[in-house]
């Protein structure tokens, strides 16, 4: 699935964290290549071309490129170059974030799996996680329980600073971030068909996320980039359309 805040943009944010769960999807030829089934509609292994187009200003490009172990986001911003986020389970897990101003930053990442059934996301995320750059770190874990996907928290002491990457939001210290199930709805993602609520126990910011058939639907009530709503839908030709209240359309399509 192709992974959509409710507002595009930057800098820290404290929303409900919401990630992939994967694992159990059907199999393609691996990250970059062509599926060897029956289009997007079982499996979203692949090389994906990205556009967002804002209302005021020039389109954005960059690519997707996800498979069973592997998710490389590439973003370019206009001239100063791409943004790159890169994870892969060959040789061990890693991740990477690289920006065209700053050396990569790598971030150390713990998990105990948990097989999830995610229909045609192919990427195993199942289970409990922590991620760590230096003097940040934070936690999170997505279960086999229908009710319960995220909930996680900053360590006590955490310092919220140091060389984590500025562009990727991360939790509040010390919050509690869940995300439950309020129905259960049919759809190509598996175990994430329902309708969502994403809550925090220290203020009142809520996103709803609805999951049905090929269709992700966001709607955030914060006070961080991750406000409005969003709608994204991927055909199963692999070509995937979407719109933003904050201004942005959206569209991609696999190689």
């Amino acid at each position: 699935m192709l992974a959509l805040g409710c507002a595009g943009g930057g800098g820290t944010g404290n929303s409900a964290g919401t990630g992939g769960a994967g694992g159990m999807g059907t199999g393609g030829t691996g990250a970059g290549g062509t599926a060897t089934n029956n289009g997007c509609a079982s499996d979203l292994t692949g090389t994906w071309d990205i556009i967002a187009t804002p209302t005021y200003s020039s389109p954005g490009s960059g690519t997707l490129v996800i498979g069973t172990d592997t998710l490389t986001v590439s973003i370019n911003r206009g001239t100063t170059g791409a943004y790159r986020l890169a994870y892969s389970t060959q040789g061990g897990q890693t991740l990477r974030w690289q920006d065209p101003s700053h050396p990569a930053i790598p971030i150390d990442v713990l998990n105990t799996p948990v097989a999830l059934n995610a229909g045609s996301i192919p990427l195993a995320l199942g289970g409990s996680w922590s991620f760590s750059a230096n003097l940040v770190r934070f936690s999170f874990s997505i279960g086999a329980s229908a009710s319960s996907l995220i909930v996680g928290r900053l360590p006590t002491g955490t310092v919220v600073g140091g060389s984590w990457p500025g562009t990727i939001p991360m939790p509040r210290l010390g919050e509690t971030y869940s995300v439950t199930r309020t129905s259960q709805l049919v759809s190509q993602f598996g175990f994430f068909g329902g309708q969502w609520q994403a809550t925090t126990d220290k203020n009142s910011d809520t996103c709803f996320v609805r999951v049905e058939s090929n269709t992700v639907q966001f709607n955030c009530q914060t006070g961080n980039v991750f406000n409005g709503t969003t709608q994204l839908t991927v055909g199963s030709d692999c070509v995937a359309s979407g719109l933003s209240n904050s201004g942005y359309e959206l569209s991609a399509r696999r190689r």
